[in-house]
């Protein structure tokens, strides 16, 4: 997730009271509280868009990476029908618990990306957004799931939409941010550091959650790799896609030197 950058929010962050966890795991119980300001309506609205310029409007759906379920719920009251898949136990308990206070049956599946095992041909259609795609930071690691998503897509006319962080986001520091709200009980401070040679952005994100007067610190380390978009082409072809665009997101342009995120439609 990015977005802009903000004054800083001062609060106690040392080495000495922190509680460094695996990605997506302490975050997981303040995850929608962090992406409360995410228009995630207005990203339903363009994977339509996509979807209808590109006749491969889905009824059976894939939402890889799924985190707490908003987007696959959403997509679920859509009409879609859904089924989620992400690394994170910690972000699926959120998923389904609000999927079961939605009233809808929603599938979720604990499972990496890389090792996909669903059943073959069995949707007509797959999303990965808000730049999960960059967490895989191995072309080999790519490469096995695009193979495992086109593995799991029916016949031709399929898509796979995702989006991704391009090298310029991470060189412009786009990943370094603060929280503004001094009355939210989730206080961050986000500091990337972009390796030129690795292409690796390594963010360290620092917390403190406020509850009953108790403040509670920790960090996470993620990091993220930024693809060229013809090494992405490549290896969706060689996945057996047969077609693949490229935008600016949000848009329908074509991607420039200054795009920050670009959405992939990938068709079987």
């Amino acid at each position: 997730m990015i977005t802009h950058r903000s004054e800083i929010i001062p609060f106690p962050m040392t080495d000495d009271n922190l509680r460094t966890s695996e990605p997506f795991t302490a975050v997981a119980p303040h995850y929608d509280l962090l992406m409360r300001d995410v228009p995630y309506a207005e990203w339903c609205q363009y994977l339509t868009r996509l979807w209808t310029k590109h006749s491969c409007l889905p009824t059976t759906l894939l939402d890889l990476a799924c985190g707490t379920g908003t987007l696959s719920i959403m997509l679920a009251r859509n009409g879609h029908q859904v089924t989620g898949v992400d690394i994170s136990g910690a972000m699926l308990e959120q998923a389904k618990r609000k999927s079961r206070a939605a009233g809808l049956y929603i599938s979720f599946l604990e499972q990496d990306l890389c090792e996909l095992t669903v059943e073959s041909a069995a949707y007509d259609g797959a999303i990965c957004l808000f730049d999960s795609i960059n967490n895989i930071t191995a072309h080999d690691l790519l490469q096995s799931t695009f193979q495992r998503v086109a593995d799991s897509l029916g016949p031709a006319g399929a898509g796979f939409i995702f989006d991704m962080n391009t090298e310029f986001a991470f060189r412009e520091h786009m990943f370094d941010q603060e929280s503004t709200d001094p009355h939210s009980p989730l206080h961050y401070q986000w500091r990337g550091e972009y390796n030129e040679q690795t292409r690796i952005c390594e963010v360290t994100m620092d917390f403190e959650y406020t509850r009953h007067g108790m403040k509670k610190p920790f960090r996470e380390v993620h990091r993220q790799r930024a693809y060229a978009i013809d090494d992405v082409t490549e290896m969706l072809s060689k996945a057996g896609f047969a077609q693949t665009y490229c935008y600016r997101s949000y848009t329908l342009r074509k991607p420039g030197p200054y795009s920050d995120r670009v959405h992939f439609v990938a068709l079987t």
